[in-house]
């Protein structure tokens, strides 16, 4: 009776720790997804998402687009910084999440991943006070005081300059220096940006107060200048040129805009115009 009692004992104790080792949550295989942690795609792109074990896919937003039960996505056309849920079919609680980012500037944003690019924006919104252009008072034009020159609205401008920064930091954009003109709301656009990066002032940069005949060419010259890396630089100046060339696209910003170039391999050779990035085009993907 006892030898049966053990023999029973000995089933049950066997089938249960069986059993468990069966149903235990460390049994299962872990979520793995073969994506980087942020994708950048155009408009209307088909990707193909895996990931194993078989998984739910989820997008945050109908702006994002489409994704089936298999991961096919298709991007939606709505500029956007949106997130990819990844759930483990198996553990519940097994879940990643992705960040994708839809943009009609991606393959852009791309490429400047590799530096070699500049950015050079106009300064944000800034309709605070007046430019004292006949002013008496030494270098007026960098003051912060608005009875003195014109400066950064008090919430629209400075709100315009941290999206941009937001944005810029979720591209994980590599930079090296940056320039802005002496005027003070130049280089607040750029620390209001918040990169952590040196900002230097330039004259060249710099509107009306100096050589405003050769403006346009020597801010030209000034990014000529710059070493091509594997860095991008940012500059901030005006637009507005009282002479310019035949194609000036520097001309053409509006407050917040940014005009792309392309850095010459070549020191002192001018770098090429790529694009606009337009002010809403941040804001967007700032959303």
């Amino acid at each position: 009776m006892i030898k049966n009692y053990l023999y029973i004992f000995f089933l049950s104790t066997l089938l249960f720790y069986s059993c468990k080792k069966i149903n235990s949550p460390e049994d299962y295989q872990k979520l793995f997804v073969s994506l980087p942690d942020t994708v950048m795609v155009t408009y209307d792109s088909i990707l193909q998402f895996n990931a194993t074990p078989q998984a739910q896919w989820l997008l945050n937003d109908t702006l994002a687009g489409k994704i089936d039960v298999n991961g096919k996505y298709k991007a939606g056309s709505t500029d956007g910084i949106y997130k990819l849920i990844v759930k483990n079919s198996i553990l519940n609680n097994d879940s990643v999440i992705k960040t994708i980012i839809v943009s009609q500037h991606a393959n852009t944003f791309r490429a400047m991943q590799f530096g070699g690019y500049l950015l050079s924006f106009k300064y944000v919104d800034a309709t605070r006070g007046t430019d004292q252009i006949t002013s008496s008072i030494t270098d007026w034009w960098k003051s912060c005081n608005p009875l003195e020159a014109r400066q950064l609205s008090d919430s629209l401008g400075y709100k315009q300059s941290d999206s941009i920064g937001k944005v810029l930091r979720l591209l994980k954009l590599p930079f090296d220096t940056s320039m802005s003109s002496e005027y003070c709301r130049c280089k607040q656009t750029l620390e209001y940006f918040n990169l952590n990066i040196p900002i230097k002032t330039y004259k060249a940069l710099t509107y009306f107060v100096y050589n405003e005949a050769t403006r346009y060419d020597t801010t030209i010259k000034l990014y000529a200048s710059r070493v091509v890396n594997n860095k991008n630089y940012l500059a901030v100046t005006h637009s507005n040129f009282t002479t310019t060339p035949t194609v000036a696209p520097l001309n053409n910003l509006s407050s917040g805009d940014c005009a792309l170039f392309k850095l010459n391999n070549l020191i002192g050779t001018a770098p090429s115009f790529i694009k606009f990035i337009r002010l809403k085009d941040w804001l967007a993907l700032a959303k």
